[in-house]
């Protein structure tokens, strides 16, 4: 097919129309329909209007036509498709003439019109409903339209949650023949201690950037794609099995929030993060061959599993946009040993700010940092076994628990404080610990650089952080 005309149709603000429920049951809902419109239902239509699907995932879908009238009715035809599903998400389209151009100036006009559509249509927004309509029961934001109707259930919900009630019980985000725990509490039931989840936000670095640079064709672009979004599936579902193996039940100990083109976000017991994380990482990166592709970064979540997942997810943003602030090669797509993490044991309450927190006791402390975080993959991995080491030696908890205190000393207090307890371990966990805190130079100081190139920083609050969680 002559490829004359290029559309694109992108989903607008996912994870605001998946995390706005409280309940998990619509999270999920509304996370497999978003995944069905897009994967499916999309490039039905593509079909229907004589397209070529070039792409679809993580709510973007790229297509090829060849005359203006198709593409012209296959947009229309898509916008309101999202409308209709799910009542009030929306999606935003663009199209344009590939003529005598080269792809990568056709994929730049064509995503540069599609950021002026979606601006201009964020800026007509407007509130849903008056403050005098009973607001639904699930999510709290649009007028309540009928009765729960689920009977242990009193309230009212909108018509958004009735649809994303009708695929709850699709379980399309998991492994082929698995089923999904009965809530975030069973989940976090498995951990150790109980009661606590980690919830992982993972995301491609600069993903865009490094199809700018070698996918030259649209044909290049579409198997690039792909090869990403399969590649990031595959390595979650790994990563999951791995460190949260199922039963003979076929019931899973984790959970999968969303699954996009080059994100995830992803729910399992607080002490099989880096487990997951290790394994996720050999697994993605074992797909591309040691060619080149893009590095990743994870924001995570240790708190409680009745934590509200709207909280949960907004820290873990904010975690994974420090996790991203490690230096990168100026090439994307050569950064594979730059995978990073940035992590937190949070109360899980929406006014907690972690970054804030740490920008103002390193304010206060002489500009140095009470922490090494964001660590790369390694490092973390590294410092958990460390720590589950100190266990296994019966290192003390309670001089383990005291470094996060010593941490937050004046720096001459710190060092000497961090002395005292050295001196009160016996001559294994004190050398284990020092490995630790020193690093190979083993100076007997507590602050060092985290690798070569960085700051000075301290892992002293980060071992007693983990000393729960691993063991």
């Amino acid at each position: 097919m002559a490829e004359q005309f290029l559309a694109i149709v992108d989903a607008d603000k996912i994870h605001d129309y998946v995390f706005s429920p409280h309940e998990l049951r619509l999270v999920r809902g509304g996370s497999v329909l978003q995944s069905t419109l897009n994967e499916e239902v999309v490039p039905g239509l593509a079909t229907d209007y004589t397209g070529h699907l070039v792409y679809a995932g993580g709510g973007t879908t790229l297509v090829s036509f060849a005359g203006e009238e198709a593409v012209r009715d296959f947009c229309a035809a898509a916008e309101a498709c999202y409308a209709d599903r799910t009542v009030i998400g929306t999606a935003t389209s663009a199209w344009i003439e590939v003529g005598a151009r080269e792809f990568a100036e056709t994929r730049d006009r064509l995503f540069g019109l599609l950021e002026r559509r979606k601006n201009a249509r964020n800026a007509h927004e407007r509130p849903d409903g008056s403050p005098f309509s009973e607001r639904c029961g699930a999510c709290g934001q649009y007028p309540a339209a009928v009765r729960d109707p689920e009977p242990e259930r009193a309230w009212r919900i909108c018509l958004a949650c009735v649809q994303r009630l009708s695929c709850s019980d699709r379980f399309t985000l998991l492994p082929a023949g698995r089923k999904p725990a009965k809530d975030l509490t069973e989940v976090g039931s498995r951990s150790q201690p109980a009661g606590y989840i980690a919830t992982v936000y993972i995301d491609l670095d600069r993903a865009g950037a490094f199809l700018r640079d070698y996918a030259t064709t649209i044909k290049a672009y579409g198997e690039l794609s792909c090869r990403m979004r399969d590649s990031v599936k595959n390595a979650i579902h790994a990563g999951l099995e791995q460190a949260v193996p199922t039963g003979s039940d076929r019931v899973v100990g984790y959970e999968v929030f969303l699954l996009g083109g080059d994100d995830a976000v992803v729910a399992l017991p607080a002490n099989r993060l880096f487990a997951f994380l290790e394994k996720f990482q050999g697994t993605y990166h074992k797909v591309w061959r040691d060619g080149p592709h893009p590095s990743f970064s994870a924001g995570a979540v240790l708190t409680q599993a009745h934590t509200p997942i709207a909280a949960m997810l907004r820290q873990a943003e904010d975690l994974l946009r420090s996790a991203k602030r490690i230096p990168k090669t100026e090439l994307a797509g050569r950064d594979s040993g730059k995978d990073a993490v940035d992590y937190c044991i949070s109360a899980g309450t929406e006014s907690d700010d972690v970054l804030a927190e740490r920008a103002e006791v390193r304010k206060r402390g002489s500009e140095r940092p009470r922490t090494m975080k964001p660590y790369t993959i390694a490092e973390a991995a590294a410092l958990a076994r460390g720590v589950s080491g100190l266990r296994q030696m019966d290192a003390p908890a309670n001089k383990i628990r005291s470094l996060f205190d010593v941490a937050y000393q004046p720096l001459p207090q710190a060092d000497l404080e961090y002395l005292f307890v050295l001196s009160r371990l016996e001559s294994g966990p004190r050398v284990a610990l020092r490995k630790l805190v020193e690093g190979p130079e083993m100076r007997l100081k507590a602050w060092r650089p985290v690798r070569a190139g960085a700051e000075e920083a301290t892992n002293l609050a980060d071992i007693a952080e983990l000393w729960e969680f691993c063991r």
